[in-house]
């Protein structure tokens, strides 16, 4: 017989969002909102979900680009057999 073990596996996915100093941050801001509603709360595999996200506005990130980091918690279950 089978004994199904399960180890649980957590971490943030980051997802970097730059745009061009100087050119305002209201598509920028949208799109890091869309992206928090696209992936937050949501089963996106049978066993990964994600959980409440949040946007980490970086500002100048000294390179000409405005910087905002979308970041999203997560675990994944990986099954196994003992």
């Amino acid at each position: 017989s089978y004994i199904h073990s399960r180890v649980r596996h957590t971490g943030i996915y980051t997802i970097q969002l730059f745009s061009p100093l100087n050119q305002g941050t209201g598509t920028h801001n949208r799109l890091a909102d869309d992206l928090i509603k696209l992936f937050q709360n949501k089963e996106l595999y049978p066993n990964i979900l994600t959980y409440a996200s949040t946007v980490r506005r970086i500002g100048d990130e000294g390179n000409g680009w405005y910087q905002s980091n979308v970041l999203i918690p997560f675990t994944a279950d990986q099954l196994g057999s003992d």
